[in-house]
């Protein structure tokens, strides 16, 4: 804690006017503080999830393709040529599916900054009253 007193507004329009300034500057530092840790925390969530979808996507493919060799050696002898068309199927309908929940999920939208502009609009209201 700091051992000085606080500093009173010197009375008149210009001590008004510097009290007006120094809460607006603190107020502008304080949602740029929060535009800063939002970014940062924005950032962070996006490399966790770049690499956990990396790391799913290598795994999922590698069980696809051990699975779908599986499929095709078990009906070798009779149905090999069934086996590989419902693979077939089976994978396009998994892209289509994928393809409809990253459409969804792009349409959705980010809810980056969300907090900084409500935060943004609160504090327009209360200038405006």
């Amino acid at each position: 804690m700091s051992s000085e007193a606080p500093v009173l507004p010197k009375p008149g329009l210009f001590g008004s006017l510097r009290t007006l300034l120094t809460t607006a500057v603190a107020i502008a530092s304080t949602r740029l503080e929060i535009l800063a840790t939002e970014y940062e925390q924005e950032k962070h969530r996006l490399g966790r999830m770049l690499t956990l979808w990396t790391m799913l996507a290598f795994c999922v493919a590698m069980a696809l393709i051990f699975l779908s060799m599986l499929v095709v050696m078990l009906f070798w002898e009779e149905h090999r040529l069934l086996a590989m068309g419902g693979i077939v199927i089976a994978y396009t309908l998994l892209a289509a599916a994928a393809a409809a929940w990253l459409r969804h999920e792009m349409r959705r939208g980010s809810r980056f900054l969300s907090v900084s502009l409500l935060e943004l609009n609160k504090d327009r209201r209360e200038l405006e009253t």
